[in-house]
């Protein structure tokens, strides 16, 4: 799993943290000294959920904000495990928002844009230009059935062959013109178009298929696990994991995504309405208002109508107008989800909504002809289809058991009548492909099938001397044998042939066809505790009076304590006739009448001859600047 969305629920220690769970970001808030919240706004500003550095933060502070008083404010954050720090190896230190918890630091602190969402357009779309997709799901599932209903051999390079690829394009709705802006980097992007990689990079990271002895298969194990959720569950899982493998990489364009995240249905929405809030809101946009409006369109807006998510379209005045669709709202409500069945026809037509259990889709995929999926799916059942389905190893007393559960208004008569009857008379004989144990004697044979380690991993007996063995369990099962003394032959056993493309992801390592934007999984959390040492090196060398209270200093004095404060980019008190002035200085110089400093302002930045100020103190946010 990506850092950016398991980060919030760790801790300096090794036990979990629940400090930053999404429910409770409300009260953190509430519970941010001022430091802190300058510093987390200015996370969210700049950087939302990608990673920075600390000299990035202090050039992102607002005016009249010091270095200082960021780099505390960051250590602060830290230590509440709101922000972490991630180690190099080369030993740089980068820091991270954790994503998954962006959304509601927004509604905490920037609930302007949270508020835009329910800010309805007075307009109607004249012309929807960006309609919404059928869903990533039902993609999803179209390029599964797919795969299971024939073998796909892997090349020597480890990709799909290009026939199969365009047949398994086919099954895709999204278009890739649509989906290519969100602009991500994968393997083999000369093979897969955009649409297919992110649905296999999806069916990858959910272990739907893996690579086995040499082809992808698909999972049903881990399928059918999956078909176990709500379909709004469902929908929720694809949604989560595109945003963390996929979402938008600008800052600001992921405040878009926070913003709908928990939107449910909205109404018409302005793109350029929008796009004023976040920059009312200071968030960091393009220059311009028309690369805003853009880049919201082509990274956010039609992306996301392309998977099912939006739909985008016109006033008649030309402005852009969108709003977001059911499956991005959040699944958090307490009444329970009811899910459609199905209407069952007389002509042996079955019609399929949107919202039919997927396993019964599932199914139908496999012992029915797909006709044409627009709003709903429809499907045919034949003799010839149902033979096809038990030919792929399917049950079709379970198929037909599910059928007549979820059939709205019953199945017709003289459909169950056929059913009935292709159940019963349909017989195949399947050839198959097994990975199998061989032993040159039957003695030893016998002494494998009651080992106490080693009879587990082996299957069924097949004459005196074979056992049937899973794939999966085929390396554990020869360092098994190796360790009990058993020689094996070479190509006893035969390793799976993985792609080095579309293989299961070592510790660590990355899984799927998208490339991460950055290599987050190959840092090192730092769990020491921050300190202000960090902050302050060596501060135990500054002279306390410079600290507790304004007073006069000779010249050279007041020159040291003007460098220390440049030095750690904090600032200094000085008492003029005309009263208390914060200064953050920036540098000294000397000329032919003196020396001066220039510095920061509340108000902007000035220049003091020495002898303007006739007292001075040394500010250091987090321990004297109360």
């Amino acid at each position: 799993m990506n850092r950016l969305y398991y980060l919030s629920h760790m801790s300096h220690g090794d036990q979990k943290e629940e400090q930053s769970k999404p429910l409770e970001a409300g009260v953190l808030a509430k519970s941010l000294n001022k430091l802190e919240r300058e510093a987390l706004l200015s996370v969210l500003r700049s950087f939302a959920g990608e990673p920075f550095t600390e000299e990035e933060l202090v050039r992102a502070a607002p005016p009249g904000q010091s270095g200082a008083e960021m780099r505390v404010g960051l250590m602060l954050l830290r230590k509440k495990n709101i922000v972490f720090s991630l180690m190099k190896s080369w030993g740089e230190r980068v820091f991270v928002l954790p994503k998954d918890t962006l959304s509601c630091w927004q509604e905490a602190l920037l609930p302007e844009i949270a508020e835009a969402v329910r800010v309805v357009s007075g307009e109607q779309p004249v012309s929807v230009e960006a309609p919404c997709g059928r869903g990533i799901v039902y993609d999803l599932l179209a390029v599964l059935a797919a795969l299971s209903r024939q073998e796909a051999p892997l090349t020597g390079k480890g990709v799909l062959h290009r026939k199969l690829v365009q047949k398994l394009t086919a099954q895709v709705e999204a278009d890739a013109e649509r989906v290519s802006g969100i602009g991500i980097r994968y393997r083999n992007d000369d093979v897969y178009p955009v649409q297919l990689a992110l649905v296999l990079d999806l069916a990858l990271s959910l272990g739907l298929v893996a690579p086995q002895n040499g082809v992808l298969a698909v999972q049903e194990n881990v399928l059918s696990q999956l078909f176990q959720e709500q379909l709004q569950g469902m929908h929720r899982k694809l949604f989560e994991l595109f945003l963390e493998r996929a979402g938008c990489s600008d800052p600001w364009l992921q405040h878009a995504e926070a913003a709908f995240d928990k939107a449910h249905d909205t109404g018409w929405l302005s793109v350029n309405g929008f796009r004023a809030v976040l920059e009312e809101s200071g968030i960091v946009l393009p220059s311009s208002r028309e690369a805003a409006e853009a880049a919201l369109l082509n990274a956010w807006l039609l992306p996301w109508s392309a998977l099912g998510w939006a739909e985008a379209g016109k006033s008649a005045g030309g402005e852009w107008l969108f709003r977001v669709q059911a499956p991005a709202g959040s699944t958090d409500s307490a009444e329970e989800e009811t899910e459609a069945g199905v209407f069952v026809q007389p002509d042996y037509e079955v019609i399929v909504p949107p919202d039919c259990p997927l396993e019964l889709r599932w199914e139908l995929e496999h012992f029915a002809e797909h006709l044409q999926t627009d709003q709903v799916s429809r499907y045919r059942l034949s003799r010839e289809s149902f033979r096809l389905g038990q030919g792929l190893g399917r049950d079709p007393q379970r198929f037909c058991s599910l059928l007549e559960a979820q059939a709205l208004f019953g199945i017709p008569e003289q459909v169950e009548c056929s059913l009935r009857e292709w159940a019963d008379r349909t017989h195949t004989a399947s050839i198959l492909q097994l990975t199998v144990l061989r032993s040159e004697e039957t003695e030893t044979a016998d002494k494998l099938a009651v080992h106490p380690r080693i009879s587990p991993l082996l299957g069924a007996r097949i004459g005196e001397r074979y056992f049937e063995v899973d794939p999966q369990q085929a390396d554990k099962l020869r360092e098994l044998l190796r360790q009990e003394g058993y020689a094996l032959e070479r190509g006893t056993v035969k390793k799976d042939s993985v792609s080095p493309n579309l293989q299961k992801p070592e510790e660590g390592q990355e899984s799927g066809l998208v490339l991460p934007r950055h290599a987050l999984h190959l840092y090192r959390v730092e769990k020491r505790a921050p300190t202000l040492d960090t902050v302050y090196p060596e501060l135990k060398a500054v002279p306390p009076m410079w600290l507790n209270e304004s007073r006069p200093y000779h010249a050279a004095t007041q020159k040291q304590i003007l460098q220390k404060a440049i030095e750690w980019q904090s600032s200094v008190k000085l008492r003029t006739k005309a009263g208390a002035l914060r200064l953050q200085p920036l540098r000294v110089t000397e000329d032919s009448s003196g020396w001066n400093v220039s510095g920061r302002t509340e108000n902007g930045e000035i220049r003091l001859q020495y002898g303007d100020w006739e007292e001075m103190q040394l500010i250091l946010p987090g321990i004297n600047d109360k």
